[in-house]
């Protein structure tokens, strides 16, 4: 379980996750950097991603899925485009139960931000929570009187404090400058 949120601003995307990860029978350990909820793709594009670790490993191995045309990242291309493409991949590799992906998945380039939530809905979003903590989240990132990144860290503190399966250190990291910071508090 997890937490990943962001907020599309002034041309710029902005997001943050925690780093809480499960395996073998619950045992919990901490990914970071690349190995992180959110990956740094080809063409300066972010990927958030909740459930399965396998759609990173999709993601990084067949990174032609996140290349779309001259129109950049539209609604439209991530509809008709990704999503069926993705979802032909999942399918063949055998991670896809009854043809549904069980991942939400956020795109960003510049100040574009995307969500697939729960494999149907495809939609442009400035403010954005996923995973098992989005609820307790949610709130926080709307609270425009603080900055940006206190924002975001701000609603991961309220999903590590209400949600026993998200924990620190949280990773931050924006579409402008595309550099991990790691927030241990």
């Amino acid at each position: 379980m997890s937490v990943v949120v962001a907020i599309c601003q002034d041309g710029v995307v902005y997001m943050g996750a925690d780093t809480a990860t499960t395996k073998d029978a619950g045992r919990r350990s901490y990914a970071l950097g690349p190995l992180a909820k959110i990956m740094r793709m080809e063409d300066n594009v972010l990927v958030g991603s909740t459930g399965s670790a396998v759609v990173k490993q999709l993601l990084m191995g067949h990174p032609e899925l996140l290349r779309w045309g001259d129109e950049g990242l539209d609604r439209r291309w991530f509809s008709t485009e990704f999503i069926p493409h993705f979802r032909e991949v999942c399918q063949e590799m055998g991670w896809a139960t009854d043809g549904v992906l069980d991942n939400d998945l956020f795109v960003a380039q510049g100040g574009k931000l995307l969500t697939f939530i729960s494999d149907t809905i495809a939609r442009v979003s400035d403010c954005v929570a996923m995973g098992s903590g989005a609820c307790y989240a949610l709130s926080a990132l709307k609270d425009e009187s603080l900055s940006i990144e206190d924002r975001i860290l701000e609603a991961l503190r309220a999903a590590a404090e209400f949600d026993e399966a998200v924990d620190k250190p949280f990773v931050l990291i924006n579409t402008q400058d595309m550099t991990y910071k790691e927030v241990a508090e």
